[in-house]
């Protein structure tokens, strides 16, 4: 598990697949709520507001998910959230190099290399020298990208 905190009012939590035991969209919101539950405790994050969860979920890493405070007047003493889940996105493994990386198709952007999560077989390899990019930035990403055949 993984918590990173990008401005005020928005964080990005890394959770591993093994802490995820139903990728079911009503099992997964409780599971997640719960896991806010915790992090807001363990990290001492004192969170505190409305708060908007979009969860990306994929059985291969786990989930990403986006925690964006909406308010905090209303809700200055509690939490609570609306939570979202975006069951079918894309992933991709952002690389500084490709040395080391298996026959695929690879994508180039911005001094980057991207590949689609789909197309590693042991993800283990890479996971700890790369970054997931999903969502927003991924739409970006794949606009731009150039691709390069391994």
């Amino acid at each position: 598990m993984k918590v990173e905190l990008v401005n005020d009012e928005l964080y990005h939590i890394y959770i591993n697949k093994y802490y995820i035991k139903d990728f079911n969209k009503t099992e997964l919101i409780s599971t997640i709520k719960d896991l806010i539950i915790k992090i807001n405790k363990r990290y001492r994050l004192n969170l505190r507001g409305f708060y908007k969860i979009n969860v990306y979920p994929n059985k291969k890493i786990g989930a990403c998910i986006d925690l964006i405070k909406i308010d905090e007047n209303e809700y200055s003493s509690g939490i609570d959230f609306r939570i979202v889940v975006y069951q079918n996105e894309i992933f991709y493994l952002e690389l500084e190099d490709i040395e080391e990386l298996e026959s695929c198709t690879v994508g180039y952007y911005n001094e980057k290399f991207y590949i689609n999560l789909d197309n590693i077989k042991d993800i283990n390899k890479y996971i700890d020298r790369s970054r997931v990019v999903y969502g927003e930035e991924l739409r970006k990403v794949v606009k731009n990208i150039k691709l390069i055949i391994l």
